[in-house]
């Protein structure tokens, strides 16, 4: 059972057409003591904050971080201990339609609430929803999953080395070959499984616009920091983090 405290009683979501946030970095990594994903959300700094309230369960089937704006979220966990990331963008940036019908971050919302998540990937209707990119742990595997606006794409990947991703939408393949190259001289600290190592990793790429930590002008920021990690008994902790207020919360459980 989770041991964090019960939460505000569940309530119905509005679908509204909102965009989801820029989110822009995502990581995986096994550890010396299991598994991480790591989640650096960035957004224009004026946009109304996420809300975290720890679920122990009993009345949501999932926890994390929520968009108050259109209920949908970026980054979720269920109580069998599946995670979602959401990164906007697929391939390569697009150009933002006016007819979208629901957010990407309500798509998130719908399939961390199913059994299989795949099963519900591959029958999920994604028409005039803008491309995205999912990141899924379920089962001790992980897929990548992308909708680039006309098709669906998954394909597996190997949950015994690191990944990263980096949002289409704010970074072009130069900035995430460079990206991706400097996380993995840091491969080694993250699989110590040391959250301060973690947060050196993002720290020691200084640059305002193309980090991991990044400010670009006041317009687009990074705010967040959501992180689960896990163990091979499913004893699990995700913990979300506002980066400018270091306000932090946590919740844990036993799967």
């Amino acid at each position: 059972m989770p041991h964090s405290n019960t939460g505000p009683p569940c309530s119905k979501v509005t679908e509204l057409r909102i965009s989801s946030p820029n989110m822009c970095t995502v990581i995986y990594s096994p550890t010396s003591t299991g598994w991480l994903i790591s989640s650096l959300r960035d957004e224009d700094p004026n946009r109304t904050r996420a809300i975290f309230e720890p679920e122990d369960f009993t009345c949501k089937s999932f926890t994390g971080p929520i968009d108050p704006k259109g209920g949908g979220s970026w980054f979720l966990v269920n109580k069998n201990s599946n995670a979602i990331v959401l990164l906007n963008g697929a391939y390569q940036n697009h150009i933002p339609q006016n007819n979208y019908r629901k957010s990407r971050g309500l798509i998130v919302r719908e399939l961390i609430q199913e059994e299989n998540p795949l099963t519900a990937w591959q029958s999920t209707d994604l028409y005039q929803i803008e491309p995205f990119t999912l990141v899924i742990a379920a089962g001790g595997m992980l897929w990548q999953a992308i909708w680039d606006g006309s098709e669906k794409a998954i394909a597996t990947q190997n949950s015994l080395k690191a990944h990263i991703w980096s949002s289409s939408t704010l970074y072009n393949a130069e900035a995430k070959a460079r990206r991706k190259a400097h996380f993995e001289t840091w491969c080694h600290t993250i699989q110590n499984n040391d959250d301060g190592l973690l947060m050196d990793c993002y720290k020691s790429l200084e640059d305002q616009t193309n980090g991991f930590l990044i400010n670009r002008d006041e317009q687009i920021k990074t705010l967040s920091h959501t992180l689960f990690k896990c163990t091979p008994n499913m004893d699990c902790k995700l913990t979300y983090t506002e980066l400018d207020t270091g306000m932090a919360k946590s919740t844990a459980w036993i799967s």
